[in-house]
């Protein structure tokens, strides 16, 4: 082969090379396949017990049980513990149960039938937030939400109610599942119940019977009962002889709202 010729060669072989090498360079290498993301425990579902301790009033040794007044309506009354007296909200119907005062004490929630209503303390002005089919009662606040209430309610009226953490701002209703285990139970029964406890038992109000023998005669009635450590027992309703039931205390512990039977 002759000198010129053997250089054309040379020169076709070495930009053959430096093309292929080019072509293999400028090929996209293959993404690297993502490290499966680290696995995620869910959060710990919070048990019964544990929300039913964030609600006010609400005691961890439940001592009540059910009552027949758990439904029953009438007038919202207030008993103001400072001075010993005792008014009724000047709301202008009534028909009203299961009264709660609202973290601030300036108003309270009360049931009107099956209506969740705001009314004001100090002039019983009514607002009317929205219906809860079935619901049957307020319990309390959440004390770590003060836009959340405990509810019962029992929409199929199976006897078995649901227990809800009613949203204000919504008006949804957030089932809290419980169990068929004794303590569930125990907790639930409480919950049907007046007994309400305060500061870890410091103080509580129930309603509880009250009776009255002349002759043959009997008179039953029930009254609100403020039961406060290391003093004697109170009747702060006085409403004999119609009956007073489904107390709760102001978060001063000052005052106590409850329901005057209508007569």
């Amino acid at each position: 082969m002759r000198f010129p010729q053997l250089i054309s060669a040379m020169f076709l072989v070495v930009w053959l090379s430096i093309a292929v090498n080019a072509e293999t360079s400028a090929a996209p290498s293959a993404s690297p396949t993502p490290s499966p993301s680290p696995t995620v425990s869910p959060a710990r579902t919070e048990s019964f017990f544990q929300m039913l301790m964030r609600i006010a009033g609400i005691s961890a040794t439940p001592r009540n049980q059910r009552n027949d007044n758990t439904r029953k309506a009438g007038q919202v009354w207030v008993a103001f513990l400072n001075n010993n007296t005792r008014a009724r909200v000047r709301t202008a119907d009534s028909g009203y149960r299961s009264p709660v005062f609202f973290p601030d004490g300036v108003s309270m929630l009360a049931l009107q039938g099956t209506n969740v209503v705001k009314l004001t303390i100090s002039d019983g002005t009514k607002q009317t937030l929205f219906e809860v089919k079935g619901i049957i009662k307020l319990v309390g606040f959440d004390k770590n939400d003060p836009d959340k209430v405990l509810i019962l309610s029992d929409e199929d009226q199976d006897a078995c109610p649901t227990v809800g953490l009613l949203s204000l701002s919504s008006g949804t209703v957030a089932p809290q599942p419980y169990g068929r285990l004794e303590g569930d139970q125990v907790l639930l029964s409480s919950l049907e119940g007046w007994n309400r406890e305060y500061d870890d038992g410091n103080f509580a109000v129930d309603s509880l019977v009250q009776v009255k023998r002349s002759g043959t005669q009997e008179t039953k009635w029930m009254d609100v009962i403020l039961m406060e450590k290391n003093k004697p027992d109170k009747n702060v309703s006085l409403c004999e002889p119609r009956t007073c039931s489904q107390p709760s205390m102001s978060n001063d512990r000052k005052r106590v709202v409850y329901i005057k039977e209508d007569e």
